[in-house]
């Protein structure tokens, strides 16, 4: 598959109590058309993440740890970590928006990528 200017990213995710490896694909803002950059995420149903990003799409509270960021949802007092791996680092500022594509994969942006090789 020609990914142009979009690249794979590897994350391990940890949500409800387990953690998983998953496949996701970075977009650049610019790339495609992107408005903002953004992670499109293997689908993930059965998680609270899926389900408030099925209909409509959410904000979730979006802060950085280490490398990683965490996705929170304050009133419920839920959070997914996603972390990336091969010594990338993942960031966000504020608030992210969730959302579940056409394609049936997971949005999460406004988020940046540092590449291993960046830092």
């Amino acid at each position: 598959m020609a990914l142009g200017c979009k690249k794979p990213l590897r994350i391990m995710i940890l949500v409800e109590g387990w953690e998983r490896v998953i496949n996701s694909v970075f977009h650049p803002r610019g790339c495609m058309r992107a408005h903002q950059s953004h992670l499109d995420l293997d689908p993930l149903p059965g998680t609270w993440l899926w389900g408030v990003a099925l209909h409509r799409g959410y904000r979730l509270e979006c802060r950085p740890r280490d490398d990683c960021i965490s996705l929170e949802e304050p009133l419920l007092g839920l959070e997914a970590r996603l972390c990336p791996i091969g010594g990338h680092r993942l960031r966000c500022r504020g608030e992210v928006y969730v959302m579940v594509t056409r394609s049936r994969r997971l949005y999460v942006g406004p988020v940046e990528v540092a590449w291993a090789e960046e830092h």
